[in-house]
C-alpha cells in the first residue's frame, strides 16, 4: 500500500509542478521581475528537494559520503549541503562525499560550507 501511495504521490507532484510554475509567474512577475520570480522559485524548490532528499535517503549517503565516525544525515529540516559542509569542517567526508562537495563549490562557491545549519 505503502508503494502504490508514493506513486500517486509522486504523479500528483509532477501534476502539480507543471500547473504551479506558469501561476507564479502570472502571479508575480509583473510586480517582481522574470528573473527574480523564477531564480527565488527553483532556490526554494531546491532547498525542499534538498531536505526532503536529505531525509528520505539518509541510509544511502550514510553510507556513501562519510566515514564511520561522520556527522550522520538524516536530521529532520537539514539540508544534505548541511550535512556535508558538518563533515567537510570535521574531516570524515569519504572520497565519494569530497567529489560532491567538490561539484558544489564549482557551482556556488564554498556551498557547503554556507549551507551549516544547526
Amino acid at each position: 500500500m505503502g508503494f502504490v501511495l508514493a506513486l500517486v504521490s509522486y504523479v500528483l507532484f509532477i501534476l502539480v509542478w507543471i500547473i504551479n510554475f506558469p501561476i507564479v509567474l502570472l502571479k508575480h512577475v509583473r510586480s517582481n521581475g522574470f528573473l527574480i520570480v523564477t531564480n527565488e522559485y527553483w532556490r526554494q524548490h531546491a532547498v525542499a528537494v534538498d531536505i526532503f532528499g536529505n531525509y528520505a535517503y539518509r541510509a544511502t549517503w550514510n553510507m556513501l559520503f562519510i566515514t564511520s565516525l561522520g556527522y550522520r544525515f538524516g536530521k529532520r529540516d537539514e539540508t544534505i549541503s548541511s550535512a556535508l559542509g558538518k563533515n567537510m569542517l570535521d574531516g570524515t567526508l569519504s572520497w565519494c562525499g569530497k567529489v560532491v562537495c567538490w561539484i558544489l563549490h564549482l557551482i556556488d562557491k564554498n556551498h557547503c560550507i554556507n549551507s551549516i545549519r544547526n
